[in-house]
């Protein structure tokens, strides 16, 4: 697989629909006409996924939306509790429920992990890079450093360290620094294992996303489109 990626062109589809995110991760792409309801049966899909796949009551989810419009919308959706996504969220968690952006990752403590429900809105275009210094989540994040104090220093577990590239983006960081595992966003969702949630999914069929989203080591990728690339 690592092979027929690589030969391919960056923004050319992979034919093997299933060694998309890599090999023995469920995939599962849903067509659901407009105005069906996909992002209500996304969200009750978050729950169904972390009990058959990931054995868990309190799974982490990585929902990706197509534009950052949406990402405001899905949001404030998740923020109250008197709307579907929201309801449909609290019918399987009750109030063992955490909803962030990126920007606010650093209020989910290690004390969340495991105990509720953590889902992370953010865009697709976040993560989707050829290099990875060219976007924050998968920069340094100090704030997140509580949820790898358990971890060794050392690289490991396929998390990124840091390199001397990122000691020219963010000068805080030492020569000691290098080879050190990154407490970053990527690296936090590689940890975590998290079911990813991929909304109108028949935009992004290229190596850059499927790279993407192996870099965070998913335990299964759920795909809603209208529209489906065949």
């Amino acid at each position: 697989f690592a092979e027929v990626r690589a030969s391919l062109d960056p923004d050319a589809p992979i034919p093997d629909y299933s060694a998309r995110f890599g090999p023995g991760v469920p995939c599962v792409c849903l067509r659901v006409p407009t105005g069906g309801g996909k992002t209500l049966m996304a969200a009750h899909a978050v729950a169904l996924a972390g009990r058959s796949l990931m054995h868990t009551e309190a799974p982490v989810a990585l929902w990706l939306t197509p534009s950052d419009a949406i990402r405001t919308q899905t949001m404030e959706a998740f923020a109250n509790a008197q709307h579907p996504y929201r309801q449909a969220l609290a019918t399987h968690f009750g109030d063992r429920v955490r909803v962030c952006d990126l920007d606010s990752l650093q209020s989910i403590g290690p004390h969340d992990v495991g105990h509720s429900a953590v889902v992370v809105v953010t865009t697709i275009q976040s993560l989707s890079v050829r290099k990875t210094t060219d976007r924050n989540v998968y920069s340094f994040f100090e704030a997140l450093s509580p949820h790898f104090q358990s971890l060794p220093t050392q690289a490991g577990q396929g998390l990124e360290c840091v390199t001397e590239q990122d000691l020219a983006n963010q000068p805080y960081l030492t020569q000691q620094d290098i080879g050190r595992v990154k407490h970053s966003v990527a690296n936090w969702l590689h940890l975590q294992r998290p079911i990813v949630i991929v909304d109108e999914a028949h935009n992004h069929q290229t190596t850059v996303f499927y790279n993407a989203i192996g870099r965070i080591n998913p335990s299964c990728v759920l795909e809603f489109t209208a529209t489906p690339v065949a």
